[in-house]
């Protein structure tokens, strides 16, 4: 789950095997892992030849017990081949040229979180049931997979609370495909090529980080090690390392935190924030030095003592700057070794951030897609605000972001949908368009001037 934001125990935990959830077989496959997928996690995942991506944005909240078998065009899951310059075609009304819809469920909406390993794609879709005491459960969403040619989708797991109380990640991991999902405190393991197992990891966690492959790009191996808190028997808080291939904690550190709440891995190191128990109301931002599989030195680093941030954004081609903000301001901060933090202001505004990639930090103004170098900013201090396009239909659903585009959701005619807008490599002068991704319903398509 691609968001705009766990170490080996001293005991063995006793590991509860909960059985099969959900329908299908989880048969075992060989993983082609030659061809990379670009953008696992968000609404659009390219890989080889095709993009993989959802048709535009529907609420669950419009489903309702006499429609719970509605088929999706706007907001399906869709795919669309590449032509041989790497860009998609486009017919006379401005949608994707050959664009062929793998689901008709429910794909672009709250939680949209698509992954494509091997032959299987991976997606989110809202529950259409009714439990016993005829509640709807569409604020609950279930895993599915289905293959990238279409097909009969297979359902890897329901969760059993609503989408607002999970964090869950997929992974693939010596040779294996897994979900790990974090429901309301309880922390499981899911395996994908073996009947869609379910093993318990652990329960009342506190706090989770799942981490994801630098660019959201699956080559081979994906992180091997995710990290949760815990409170154990003396009170004291404790923060784990889980291996996902072997189904163990590796590590943990106990710890003399009052609060401890973690937040992001980047570049070696596992970001949280803390207060002791000391000083219960004094919030700090903290890291440790973590690898990729396992965590090699757990002196903790205070990056601030400055508790009045409350957003706290991680960089991700800079591994000592941050992006952080208060109620009124908005700033970069430098971290240095032995040393907090250099504070420099950056916006004399708590800036609408909507993504950050290749040091570019991304931010709604209005409706005009803004960014900034940060590391220019670093450099030189140039907090230059540069203009990329000025949308008057967009919607703040969600955002999406890989090497080379931003992905927003706007509306056209009666529905929204999803557009690319070009970041990657933009000339002096260039005039950046939003393109459609996706196929517009009859009547929706803007009239072209001539």
């Amino acid at each position: 789950m691609k968001k705009f934001i766990t170490f080996t125990l001293c005991l063995l935990l006793c590991v509860v095997t909960l059985g099969l959830a959900g329908c299908g077989g989880g048969k075992k496959e060989t993983v082609d892992t030659s061809i990379a997928s670009n953008g696992n996690g968000g609404m659009v995942v390219t890989r080889g030849d095709y993009v993989y991506f959802v048709n535009g944005y529907t609420s669950y909240q419009t489903y309702t017990k006499d429609n719970l078998d509605t088929k999706f065009d706007v907001a399906g899951l869709y795919r669309a081949k590449l032509n041989a310059n790497g860009e998609l075609d486009y017919d006379d009304n401005g949608s994707v040229s050959g664009a062929e819809k793998l689901s008709s469920n429910l794909v672009g909406f709250e939680t949209t979180s698509l992954y494509v390993f091997g032959n299987h794609i991976y997606y989110t879709t809202p529950i259409t049931e009714v439990n016993k005491k005829g509640e709807l459960q569409t604020s609950k969403i279930e895993f599915r997979r289905i293959k990238i040619t279409g097909g009969k989708a297979e359902t890897v797991y329901q969760a059993k609370v609503d989408a607002t109380n999970i964090d869950f990640e997929f992974y693939y991991a010596e040779g294996k495909v897994y979900l790990v999902i974090n429901e309301d405190g309880t922390l499981k393991r899911v395996n994908c090529f073996d009947k869609f197992s379910v093993t318990e990891i652990a329960s009342d966690v506190t706090s989770v980080s799942l981490p994801r492959d630098a660019d959201d790009v699956f080559e081979s191996d994906s992180y091997k090690n995710i990290f949760y808190t815990k409170t154990n028997d003396d009170g004291n808080i404790e923060i784990y390392n889980y291996n996902i291939a072997t189904g163990r904690d590796e590590y943990k550190k106990t710890t003399d935190y009052a609060t401890c709440e973690l937040l992001d891995y980047k570049f070696g190191h596992l970001y949280y924030k803390a207060s002791r128990e000391q000083y219960p109301s004094y919030t700090y931002y903290y890291r440790i030095d973590a690898t990729k599989n396992a965590i090699t030195s757990l002196a903790e680093e205070k990056l601030t003592s400055d508790n009045s941030y409350t957003n706290f954004y991680f960089l991700d081609n800079e591994t000592s700057g941050y992006i952080a903000q208060n109620d009124n301001k908005t700033y970069y901060l430098t971290y240095n070794a032995g040393g907090e933090c250099d504070v420099m202001p950056l916006a004399d505004s708590k800036l609408d951030i909507i993504a950050i990639k290749n040091n570019y930090m991304y931010f709604n103004d209005g409706g005009s897609i803004k960014r900034i170098n940060c590391y220019e900013f670093k450099l030189n201090g140039n907090k230059t605000q540069e203009t990329i396009i000025t949308l008057d239909n967009i919607e703040t659903y969600s955002y999406d972001i890989d090497a080379n585009n931003l992905y927003v959701y706007a509306t056209s005619g009666d529905n929204t949908y999803l557009y690319s807008i070009k970041v990657g490599n933009i000339l002096d002068g260039e005039t950046v368009e939003a393109k459609l991704l996706g196929v517009y319903n009859e009547g929706d398509a803007p009239e072209v001037e001539e």
